[in-house]
């Protein structure tokens, strides 16, 4: 039954039953779930929410709130499939007050599912035939103590055609139960619960293919004809096998409980499986799958030789069908959370990686790209970013020895002596040891005559560099220079600015994360994506000299209106303050409310345009302020009051009892929305130490 054809009411309450069981299973309050979802319908992103909605949600993190959206997704998608479960059941007449009950009371899509397992439309099977054949009674006769049972009587059965003896109809009936038993839904929970709780699973290597086989035929046949005879299929199969067999070297005699296998593992053996290497099994106790069904399927009594075929019934379908089923499912479950984590991981790396901490004060850098065979990329930025000059160098082995590095460390050292270098940084990539030796030589070397004693070095990751060479913005931004040189370039700006660089390349592309390859694409872009909008986010971005690649990561921005507020940016001039983001064409005012709090305009003259505070909290943070300067309450009376830690080695500083005649908690509590993101950070907080100051407070 489509919501359409459902009462308006039953719609709401399947909505209603879902965020209550959102708040029990995460430990929330009902309130607060259902105002954080109702500010997720409004088209409010999580960054948002988290810092400028606490008062609604309970100060919920933004963590909390993914959960919360995660869980809202997969409950709303669960509420779909019952909706279409009791559609179809209905179309096809199979639809009952009990099963519409326990369809209504299903709280996982497993439960779901195997309600809906026998009434689905399924392809020809041994127990469909044995219907087919007329011995669907014989089978239910089988299941019911009190039907006699003797060769007689199922001599009834054998005039149908196709049935040659009672052999046969027995074989037939014995078909039936056993995929009633496969399909049994307390067998299958039973089954599902003895897999988790005591199966093992168990890898062993796969012999390799001995020379003359079928497989090694057929690999050779298949490379018949192709460009170049002297690699043949064969030779390669087996070299690709070899990189396979060494990479999962510590799986190929495995053993584990599932239970206690860790997510790296399980992909590992898949990758190791796909590869042909191994064979990976589960083994476990079905004995409660097999009870489960027969106290299911039969009726208290049955006794003899009865009770005997039904419980081979029975075990044959557990064997044949249920087993391998719930093997099927178990194996799912492990990849889902494998996957989850390998993308939450990924996700976390990258924002690690973002938030490195930017090069203060700038200065101009020199960025090396290290290469053996085709030489040392290098390039000069200004402290701004500007490309100054780009060369190659190309260290030879012998100048590793040598005082300052050889002729390419003087080279070196003249590149960055003449463009005022201040900092080198090196890329992480093939060669970087060999870069290192010769920076540090050409480094040491310019320290002793005194003309660059200021220069450092430092290794940063060079992932992704490739990728942005050769991308549309990278030819946009640097139309001049060859694409084996804008390498060097991105290396360089990664020192200065880490974030206003690495958001121009696909966060997939940055390689710090494990089978990435393995993974949705789908799901890890989209976990990427929140993990750069939330680094993003937590940083804050400068509106007057931010890119449009960094802009587009803003949360509420997109990267259509980012590069319109660029254009509006160099064809105006700075902005004056945030609400100037209005006035670009297609920003406006629930874009401008979302964005805006993320977003610093360092030249304004209001002060708390260049915080985290959000322009529609301005008055009340003044309020906050004014409080404070009249009660002569300092920045650490502010955060004492309100409960802030104190600094690393420092004992809490705890407030007199005149602390309550100058700025009362209740004050401080009730106004916090607007200037939560300065007080909790504390008093050292450079934000807190703007906006205070431009108060006059301590």
């Amino acid at each position: 039954m489509s919501d359409a054809a459902r009462p308006a009411g039953v719609a709401l309450r399947g909505r209603a039953r879902t965020l209550d069981a959102i708040a029990r299973e995460l430990g929330l309050r009902d309130r607060h779930v259902r105002e954080a979802v109702a500010l997720m319908d409004e088209e409010c992103t999580v960054p948002f929410i988290a810092r400028y909605r606490k008062e609604a949600t309970g100060g919920m993190d933004e963590r909390a709130l993914r959960r919360v959206a995660d869980r809202l997704a997969e409950l709303d998608k669960l509420e779909q499939r019952r909706d279409a479960i009791l559609a179809a059941l209905e179309k096809s007449g199979d639809l009952n007050p009990a099963l519409a009950r326990a369809v209504a009371a299903a709280d996982t899509p497993a439960r779901l599912e195997d309600l809906y397992l026998p009434h689905r439309p399924k392809r020809a099977t041994r127990a469909s035939a044995a219907h087919d054949l007329g011995l669907g009674p014989l089978a239910d006769d089988l299941l019911d103590p009190s039907t006699p049972y003797s060769r007689g009587f199922i001599r009834r059965f054998v005039k149908a055609p196709g049935v040659a003896d009672a052999d046969a109809a027995m074989r037939g009936a014995r078909d039936i139960v056993a995929e009633k038993a496969g399909e049994c839904v307390e067998a299958r929970e039973a089954a599902r619960r003895a897999c988790w709780r005591t199966g093992r699973m168990t890898a062993r290597e796969v012999p390799e293919p001995k020379p003359g086989s079928a497989k090694v035929k057929a690999a050779s046949d298949d490379g018949k004809g192709r460009r170049g005879e002297g690699a043949n299929a064969a030779a390669a199969a087996a070299r690709s096998r070899a990189r396979a067999r060494d990479a999962a070297r510590d799986y190929l005699s495995f053993e584990r409980d599932i239970q206690r296998i860790q997510p790296h593992q399980y992909l590992a053996l898949c990758r190791a499986e796909t590869a042909g290497v191994v064979r990976v099994s589960v083994e476990w106790d079905d004995t409660p799958a097999v009870d489960a069904a027969i106290r299911a399927l039969v009726r208290k009594g049955l006794r003899g030789e009865k009770a005997a075929e039904v419980e081979a019934a029975v075990k044959d379908g557990v064997k044949r069908l249920l087993r391998p089923a719930t093997e099927r499912e178990t194996r799912a479950r492990l990849r889902d959370d494998a996957i989850r984590r390998a993308v939450r991981d990924f996700g976390a790396n990258v924002a690690a990686l973002i938030l490195a901490p930017p090069m203060r004060p700038a200065a101009p850098v020199v960025g090396l790209d290290p290469a053996h065979r085709t030489g040392c990329k290098i390039a000069a930025v200004s402290a701004t970013g500007a490309v100054l000059a780009a060369a190659v160098v190309h260290p030879r082995r012998e100048d590793a020895d040598a005082a300052d590095g050889g002729d390419a460390g003087r080279r070196f050292r003249e590149f960055c002596e003449r463009h005022g270098a201040r900092a080198v940084a090196v890329g992480d990539g093939v060669g970087t040891r060999e870069a290192e030796r010769m920076v540090a030589a050409a480094l040491a070397g310019s320290k002793k005559s005194g003309s660059t004693s200021g220069i450092g070095w430092r290794v940063v990751s060079e992932c992704g560099a490739s990728v942005y060479s050769a991308s549309e913005l990278a030819i946009a931004e640097l139309p001049d220079l060859d694409v084996s040189l804008r390498g060097a370039v991105s290396i360089a700006r990664r020192l200065q600015d880490p974030m206003a660089e690495l958001v121009k390349i696909e966060p997939r592309h940055l390689g710090v994360g494990l089978y990435q390859h393995d993974v949705r694409a789908k799901e890890l872009a989209a976990e990427l994506d929140q993990a750069v909008e939330s680094a993003v986010a937590a940083a804050g971005v400068n509106l007057d000299t931010a890119s449009a690649a960094l802009l587009a990561r803003v949360p509420g921005m997109s990267k259509s209106l980012a590069e319109k507020t660029v254009a509006h940016r160099e064809s105006r001039g700075p902005f004056a303050s945030r609400r100037g983001l209005l006035d670009v064409k297609g920003v406006g005012e629930k874009t401008f409310q979302q964005a805006a709090g993320f977003l610093r305009v360092d030249s304004a003259k209001d002060a708390l345009e260049m915080t985290a505070v959000h322009p529609e909290g301005y008055e009340a943070a003044m309020e906050v302020l004014r409080m404070l300067e009249r009660s002569g309450t300092t920045r650490d009376d502010a955060i004492v009051i309100d409960g802030d830690a104190p600094e690393p080695g420092k004992k809490r500083k705890r407030p007199d009892a005149s602390a309550s005649a100058k700025v009362r908690l209740e004050d401080l509590r009730r106004l916090r929305p607007a200037i939560d993101s300065l007080l909790e950070r504390g008093a050292s907080d450079p934000e807190f130490k703007t906006i205070a100051s431009a108060a006059g407070i301590g």
